[in-house]
């Protein structure tokens, strides 16, 4: 993991203005009325662990999974005494194993918009599945196609943080669907800044597209949204949030 990705680890949380009490909020309503009251929670691709701690206490105990051993490290610091109740776990979306199975699941914030490839995104659905018990639920969200032509024609913008800034270039290509974010992060570094540059590639699915996929794993579709509250998703929405439950 390069030095620019443990430096956004660390400035994750003061540059992404998310309401994540929200978020949880609206999830387990879904699920409740879907019957499912969750015991046991997997946040996937879980970052530095705000939707885990936001579902803390309302779940009774919570694995955080995510692939970046800098944004478990800055989970595991913001955890601290919540250790015992949340089981944190470095493994890839793709490719992961529990010891046992959930009754509810969620992944937020572009999360899965990371796996470019439709087998990939097949693949986590599959293993969601997999480790989950009859009834549960899954709640996720995607960007959208609309979402990647608005930051196309926005093209560049920064988010700022006191004496740290990042900037962001956005391409976007209809015909792969792909998201190009080119990111520039200013640090200080003793008596002058630092300049850290990555590269992210997203994909961009069809709400179709995940429909399909997720039902092709076996999951019901119960709810389609425009973002973390209760609007139908139609073909402006730029972050579709699913709600699919596992057969009883």
């Amino acid at each position: 993991m390069n030095s620019a990705y443990e430096r956004l680890a660390a400035l994750y949380d003061r540059l992404l203005d998310v309401d994540y009490a929200a978020a949880a909020d609206f999830m387990l309503q879904q699920a409740a009325a879907l019957g499912c009251h969750p015991k046991l929670g997997l946040d996937l691709a879980c970052g530095t662990a705000n939707l885990t701690l936001a579902l803390n206490g309302r779940i009774a105990d919570m694995i955080a999974l995510d692939a970046s051993p800098d944004m478990l490290g800055q989970a595991r610091a913001k955890l601290g005494a919540l250790a015992p109740s949340v089981q944190l776990t470095c493994q890839d979306m793709t490719d992961f194993e529990l010891y046992g199975t959930v009754d509810f699941c969620a992944c937020v914030l572009d999360g899965l918009n990371y796996l470019t490839h439709t087998a990939s995104l097949l693949r986590a659905f599959e293993l969601v599945y997999f480790y989950s018990d009859p009834g549960a639920v899954f709640v996720f969200d995607v960007k959208t196609p609309a979402c990647g032509r608005r930051l196309d024609e926005l093209g560049s913008f920064v988010l700022e943080d006191g004496d740290s800034a990042c900037i962001c270039r956005n391409a976007y290509s209809a015909k792969s669907g792909r998201l190009t974010t080119d990111v520039t992060l200013f640090v200080p570094y003793g008596d002058t800044y630092q300049r850290l540059d990555e590269t992210h590639t997203q994909r961009l699915y069809a709400v179709s597209t995940v429909k399909r996929l997720v039902q092709q794993a076996g999951f019901a579709v119960q709810g389609l949204f425009d973002g973390y509250r209760p609007v139908p998703c139609t073909s402006q929405t730029e972050r579709a949030v699913f709600v699919v439950q596992k057969p009883r």
